[in-house]
């Protein structure tokens, strides 16, 4: 795992736009370029948007994630 982590931050630095772009169209299936660099742009721009879903966030935390609404 920790060979995979850091190759994906390598990524991540090397050019952040184009490492969304690519994570965006893998999860999506969405393959028009200037489609996916419309929502990498809108994901840059927005203050809530996420590219990990919170639950991720709140799994380790049950009393938090019930504060927020969320059942598991």
């Amino acid at each position: 795992m920790e060979e995979m982590k850091k190759e994906i931050e390598s990524m991540m630095r090397k050019d952040y736009r184009t490492f969304v772009k690519a994570l965006v169209s893998i999860e999506t299936g969405e393959e028009d370029p200037d489609l996916l660099s419309e929502m990498v742009e809108k994901y840059m721009k927005s203050e809530d948007w996420m590219l990990i879903d919170p639950h991720f966030y709140y799994y380790g935390d049950p009393e938090m994630a019930w504060k927020e609404g969320w059942e598991w």
